[in-house]
């Protein structure tokens, strides 16, 4: 039986491989003729719209490899505090878990110890081990929101995906710039609005008004908008609006930061996804 310290490895690995399966079949999704962009130009009523569309809505299926790879993610840093504990010399119990909070005063006493909880969690690890496990803590962030911690994603959804499913919704999102041709006729587009984001079915994400009255030459224009297609976490639950492969990513980033930190144990990353 592999030890301890190489289930870390394959429990990410086995996550990453759920978020592969995601990315290839959304890939095959959009490059399908279900999915795309239309261009509605209207030089004689002054406008143009961008929208988009996805007639086929993401797999349910999705939904069960995101929950799975959430699932990996988070028993790998349970195992990591049953590691810890081991290399304490202690024997390790079903409490024995890393523990994930957002408040300060949910993890203390007033009086500087432990709250019990978090005793409970971690009490068999060294006094440095425990230190290195709160410096992780989503509350002690310092580069942005606890919040927005990745850790604290993985905390929300994990327990999320065991009671409900995701709903996962089409993400359009603007590279920035439509290319027209001729190239000339952009200087008569102006911007009006744009609202990219999660979208179901159809929409429209952009607006732009046109000044051309035709005076110069009549012509015929093409319109390229890019537009990226991504899948992102729908309402209701915890992460909507964010894009699922990045977000899970971004997780099992921070696993395995945290994970090289308290062991030095280098890791796959699954950056490539």
């Amino acid at each position: 039986m592999a030890e301890r310290r190489d289930w870390l490895g394959l429990k990410l690995v086995t996550a990453y491989n759920h978020l592969d399966v995601i990315r290839r079949e959304h890939t095959a999704l959009i490059e399908s003729d279900e999915c795309g962009v239309i261009n509605d130009l209207n030089a004689a009523e002054g406008y143009l719209s961008v929208n988009v569309y996805c007639r086929r809505p993401p797999s349910p299926e999705w939904s069960v490899h995101a929950g799975e790879a959430l699932y990996q993610f988070r028993s790998t840093l349970d195992h990591l505090a049953c590691l810890l504990a081991e290399k304490n010399g202690q024997i390790i119990d079903d409490i024995t878990e890393f523990p994930i909070f957002l408040r300060r005063e949910a993890y203390w006493n007033v009086d500087g110890t432990l709250k019990t909880g978090v005793r409970r969690r971690i009490g068999k690890l060294s006094l440095e081990d425990q230190a290195a496990i709160e410096r992780e803590q989503p509350f002690n962030r310092r580069d942005g929101s606890p919040e927005d911690d990745p850790l604290w994603l993985l905390y929300r959804l994990s327990n999320y995906d065991r009671h409900q499913a995701f709903h996962l919704v089409e993400l359009a999102v603007s590279t920035g710039y439509n290319e027209f041709s001729p190239a000339w006729f952009s200087r008569y587009i102006t911007p009006v609005w744009s609202r990219f984001g999660p979208f179901e079915g159809e929409a429209e994400v952009a607006k732009f008004s046109i000044a051309y009255d035709g005076t110069e030459v009549e012509v015929e224009v093409e319109v390229n908008s890019h537009v990226t297609f991504e899948i992102a976490f729908g309402q209701p639950g915890p992460a909507a609006g964010l894009p699922v492969i990045s977000t899970l990513r971004d997780i099992g980033l921070r696993v395995v930061e945290i994970i090289g930190r308290l062991t030095g144990i280098t890791l796959p990353t699954g950056a490539s996804l």
